[in-house]
């Protein structure tokens, strides 16, 4: 959609039908950008003003094969570990050798939680609070310092 906006309002550039300086406010960007817009405008190619990298796989993706092996394995050999101590075993056992934020995520997406996440937390045993005094000072406070 910002590609196409900004493909029109270059071509109006083009067509003077309007100025540099109205389309750049239309833009929101710099002068210097909207003629760098104007040099990679392709009167064929509306897709001219799209990120080169886009549709491309990032260099850096965990393969989809590894990542089922891996959730696999946690359901059938690994259960119960926890995130760190499975991450190890992966590396010791299986050779996969994946970071723990990888691992957190990949685990996120297929609703696994650590067995730490699991357990009911029993609620605290805190000191109750005294009762309020039932008149303005009452309640009497001695300092127990052997200074004067």
């Amino acid at each position: 959609m910002k590609e196409q906006h900004k493909y029109k309002t270059i071509e109006k550039i083009i067509n003077n039908k309007i100025s540099k300086q109205r389309a750049a406010n239309i833009l929101h960007l710099s002068i210097r950008r909207i003629e760098q817009l104007i040099k990679l405008y392709d009167p064929q190619n509306s897709q001219s003003f799209a990120h080169h990298s886009r549709g491309r796989i990032a260099h850096n993706k965990t393969n989809p094969q590894i990542c089922e092996k891996i959730i696999n394995l946690y359901k059938t050999k690994y259960i119960g570990f926890n995130f760190t101590h499975f991450k190890e075993k992966l590396i010791e056992n299986e050779g996969i050798n994946i970071s723990y934020s990888v691992l957190y995520k990949l685990m996120s997406l297929n609703q696994i939680k650590t067995p730490r996440k699991q357990k009911i937390k029993k609620k605290d045993k805190t000191h109750p609070l005294r009762e309020r005094r039932k008149c303005f000072g009452e309640l009497l406070q001695a300092d127990a310092s052997e200074h004067h």
